[in-house]
């Protein structure tokens, strides 16, 4: 038979076969379409250290290249996720990938902290979320922030972190760097890319939040595609530059996990 094992941030998957964020739930409501066993690892939707409810509805729209969304990070939190989803998804042989997300640096160790004894196998950060305490800029658009709340995290982490890369940036790699220079184990490429629909019949916008929105599928394809471009540009510029050998030369953190999922 074919190995299809990999190996992410020293934890071995035994294939390269993973939900994206937000896209599965937690696994138990695709679980009686899809055998979970089959799965390399299910990435779980975000977990907040409280409720959150999400945004109003409507919160989905159709579009040309594809979808839109706001849906605002809705979940049960992680009490509820921790007693009632963990247990689930251990019914399975499959690794968890649990997706943290907050609204400040003490959320995420929030958190991280109730997670560093919990039988999940990687943590995945995702900074695209608003820092209420920098008057709301993404925590993934500042590579200040990236590099911040990447060493806050991985000092109270026991399982290995994935930084979660926002595409909404100048350059990517800049992020990629200050993650890595925070700790990152592995990194992810990428989440939505922000854009807008406008109900022009009723002049107004599609969705209830009245802002930009969250693009998904397959428009995004060719941005990830795009973004591991120019984290692999970079590496082989850093090659040239010092002689080294492609050994010698990573991309930046340890590895980088491809990444299509919606918040």
């Amino acid at each position: 038979m074919i190995n299809t094992s990999v190996e992410i941030a020293g934890v071995q998957f035994k294939n390269p076969v993973m939900t994206a964020s937000g896209t599965f739930g937690s696994g138990s409501e695709y679980s009686e379409f899809v055998d979970l066993n089959t799965l390399g690892a299910v990435v779980t939707k975000g977990v907040a250290n409280v409720p959150w409810a999400g945004n109003a509805t409507p919160r989905i729209a159709e579009t040309y290249g594809g979808m839109i969304n706001a849906i605002g990070l809705q979940n049960p939190g992680m009490e509820t996720f921790c007693n009632r989803d963990i247990p689930f998804l251990k019914q399975f042989s499959t690794k968890i990938i649990v997706n943290v997300c907050g609204k400040t640096t003490e959320d995420y160790c929030q958190v991280v902290e109730r997670l560093a004894n919990e039988p999940v196998d990687l943590l995945e950060i995702n900074i695209s979320c608003p820092n209420v305490k920098e008057g709301g800029i993404a925590f993934g658009q500042d590579p200040q922030a990236v590099e911040q709340i990447t060493r806050e995290v991985k000092k109270r982490a026991k399982q290995p972190i994935i930084m979660k890369l926002s595409p909404n940036v100048t350059d990517i790699t800049v992020m990629a760097k200050a993650a890595e220079a925070g700790g990152a184990d592995a990194l992810s490429l990428i989440n939505t890319l922000t854009g807008m629909k406008i109900n022009v019949q009723k002049r107004c916008f599609a969705l209830a939040n009245n802002c930009l929105l969250n693009i998904s599928e397959p428009t995004r394809l060719l941005s990830i595609s795009y973004a591991v471009f120019c984290l692999k540009k970079k590496k082989k510029k850093k090659k040239k530059k010092s002689g080294s050998h492609a050994s010698d030369v990573r991309i930046p953190a340890a590895c980088i996990r491809h990444c299509i999922g919606w918040s």
